[in-house]
């Protein structure tokens, strides 16, 4: 750990090395880990654009990392106070005592459409079936899909669907075609893909109102407790940012956000949109408990020793609730601002 931690800084460093600091003279600069390439990001995209981190004291800059066990790990050595990522890895590292905590969700519903070769017309045929996700284990996709077939009242090991790891989206597409895999999950960003090529949509996870956590913000009990104004301005700034993106009048503004952000491959940036606006951005962005419980009883099966942790082990929203009881969240919607 005290290898990846000097790696980590030096790393940190050289990203951030370009001269002094351009923030406002008032703001602190802090860092923000990533562990994925998606849409969720786009709160803090609008935040940083608009200037409204620095507007509550704080200088966002957002750090990527390859996965969330390196961001993680970033997270835990003090490399970044904060980390946006998939909370599946995170509950087992907090059942083994690492001091992670949750304090705002970023994606609080599964964005999964369940895709399948066109032979197959009903959950019922998926049984005795190989199933293709991005990765096994602890992957979000894995414990989504696991979740996912269980609504659909299938159970992969009763029902003899075997998970693969199959790659990511355009990988699985390819397998899909070559009947390699059967069935997948693809995020709904890549719906205009999919209906392209022709496979059809068996269930749209995310309209099943299963219980989930995409992506959360994580830090450490230990920041939580000795920078909360940084925590709070972090929060005010995105919680600002929500609010113009849920105003419909910044719909082309948004998009064009997106799409800076996520390349050519957006499109126009409504797919997008659609999807951050109907599934992910939050008035009040509460962790989702019932999602985290969910995760819980899931991965458990994986690691036995999760099952001994209770979700308020994990969250902490007491920053968040305090803003919210003060009249700074509503007070940002009664302003116009949506």
């Amino acid at each position: 750990m005290k290898n990846f931690s000097l790696i980590a800084l030096a790393l940190l460093c050289a990203l951030f090395s370009g001269g002094p600091a351009r923030a406002d003279q008032h703001a602190t600069e802090l860092l923000v880990g990533q562990t994925f390439v998606n849409a969720v990001p786009v709160g803090f995209w609008v935040g940083q654009e608009r200037g409204l981190f620095k507007k509550y004291g704080v200088d966002v800059k957002i750090v990527q990392f390859r996965g969330n066990p390196v961001g993680t790990q970033a997270l835990l050595t003090g490399a970044i106070p904060v980390l946006m990522a998939g909370p599946h890895s995170a509950v087992a590292a907090r059942a083994a005592g690492a001091d992670l905590i949750e304090f705002a969700t970023v994606a609080p519903t599964m964005p999964y459409l369940v895709v399948t070769r066109k032979e197959i017309k009903s959950a019922e045929q998926l049984k005795g079936k190989i199933f293709g996700v991005s990765g096994t284990g602890l992957s979000a996709s894995y414990i989504g899909v696991i979740l996912g077939l269980k609504h659909l009242g299938l159970d992969p090991r009763r029902d003899r669907i075997t998970l693969i790891s199959a790659g990511n989206e355009v990988e699985r597409q390819i397998a899909l075609g070559q009947n390699g895999i059967q069935a997948t999950v693809f995020d709904r960003l890549y719906q205009p893909m999919i209906e392209k090529d022709g496979f059809p949509v068996l269930a749209d996870l995310g309209a099943l109102n299963i219980p989930w956590e995409h992506d959360v913000l994580l830090s450490t009990g230990k920041y939580l407790k000795e920078s909360p104004r940084s925590i709070e301005g972090v929060l005010k700034g995105l919680l600002e940012a929500n609010a113009f993106i849920l105003n419909p009048a910044n719909k082309e503004s948004v998009k064009k956000t997106l799409v800076k952000n996520l390349g050519p491959k957006m499109g126009d940036g409504t797919a997008a949109y659609e999807q951050v606006t109907s599934l992910w951005v939050k008035a009040k962005p509460y962790p989702n408990r019932k999602g985290i419980q969910a995760i819980i009883d899931e991965v458990k099966n994986i690691n036995p020793a999760v099952g001994k942790l209770n979700v308020d082990d994990f969250v902490d929203e007491s920053i968040l609730r305090k803003l919210d009881q003060s009249g700074f969240i509503d007070g940002l919607y009664r302003k116009g601002i949506l």
